[in-house]
């Protein structure tokens, strides 16, 4: 997968439940983040898939997924993406190979193929050396839904704080 998806995040100023549940606690537990982060980024997810997905054949719209949680090393971080279906399989509807890709704006990949989606998301240079603008259908699809993902992550994180306290102090 290429790095042309996009990113949930969330910062967490001024939630002073949230705030008084960390300083309780000590430490922020990994899996109450990733917990969190994934219910947002489902969230996420349903809400781009929903939106204006330019429509032909319904690949796209079923192509959208989550992503596995990245990697980190910075504790109490989780990060997942909304991208696109890699693999033989959606490469297959999704990948094209561009004609002449001399001519047209295929060259800056270097292989001679076309990724339809990212090519709706951002926009493409066609043959006449014009850009065609990008729907920004995942674009506009997270920025809507960004307060009720931000709410989502908030709400399930309280739940996932007071759950550990109760585990470790028993009340």
């Amino acid at each position: 997968m290429s790095n042309s998806g996009f990113n949930v995040t969330w910062d967490g100023k001024d939630l002073t439940e949230l705030k008084k549940s960390v300083k309780a606690l000590g430490d922020v537990p990994q899996k109450c983040v990733t917990s969190a982060a994934g219910k947002a980024a489902t969230l996420t997810k349903r809400a781009i898939k929903a939106g204006d997905v330019p429509v032909r054949t319904g690949a796209m719209k079923r192509g959208i997924i989550r992503t596995k949680k990245e990697r980190s090393r910075v504790k109490g971080k989780a990060v997942y993406r909304i991208d696109f279906k890699g693999g033989d399989e959606a490469n297959s509807v999704f990948q094209k190979t561009v004609k002449d890709p001399g001519a047209a704006g295929s060259t800056q990949t270097g292989n001679g193929h076309a990724y339809y989606p990212y090519s709706m998301e951002f926009g493409y240079i066609a043959r006449d050396g014009h850009f065609v603008p990008g729907h920004h259908f995942m674009r506009d699809g997270a920025e809507e839904s960004r307060q009720a993902a931000e709410a989502k992550m908030v709400k399930a994180l309280t739940e996932n704080l007071d759950k550990e306290w109760m585990k470790q102090h028993g009340h």
